[in-house]
């Protein structure tokens, strides 16, 4: 028997951060970045907010009362009768539009005469307004006839 020696294999080493399975969260970063900031940042705001009894004409006026606003929002009866009213409104409108939604769905999967134009009648309402905004950025950015175009120009 005779024993070879085998050469190590000169693999370059890819720097973990460059790793092809950490691409797709590389590109998904700005976005869910852009979302912490559109949305957390003034939720935690709103929350550091509502301890202060904030007079909104004179923000030097206004003074930390820690769970004060809580405490009086709970010894409302007008919160109370709001609240039931959401509770109710919600018990009510999610169970009839998931119905509505799942009835409309299973009569356009069935079979008949004039299927499609009943599917497109339906879909109409929800694709046109994307379209109406496409076609209003097109005209805007337009370079001959855009309205940014003569913005710019005026500047």
């Amino acid at each position: 028997m005779s024993s070879v020696a085998s050469t190590p294999l000169n693999r370059k080493r890819v720097p973990l951060w460059r790793h092809p399975r950490l691409t797709p969260y590389w590109l998904l970063a700005p976005a869910v970045i852009v979302t912490a900031v559109i949305v957390f940042l003034p939720m935690v705001q709103a929350v550091i907010t509502s301890f202060y009894d904030l007079v909104l004409f004179r923000p030097n006026a206004s003074r930390f009362v820690g769970f004060g606003n809580y405490v009086k929002l709970w010894s409302d009866p007008v919160f109370w009768v709001s609240l039931w009213h959401t509770v109710v409104w919600i018990g009510l409108t999610v169970p009839l539009q998931m119905g509505l939604g799942l009835i409309a769905a299973l009569l356009l999967n069935r079979e008949f005469p004039w299927r499609g134009l009943a599917r497109a009648l339906v879909i109409i309402p929800w694709a046109l307004p994307s379209v109406v905004i496409a076609l209003m950025w097109r005209w805007i950015y337009d370079p001959n006839t855009g309205v940014l175009n003569d913005i710019l120009l005026y500047l």
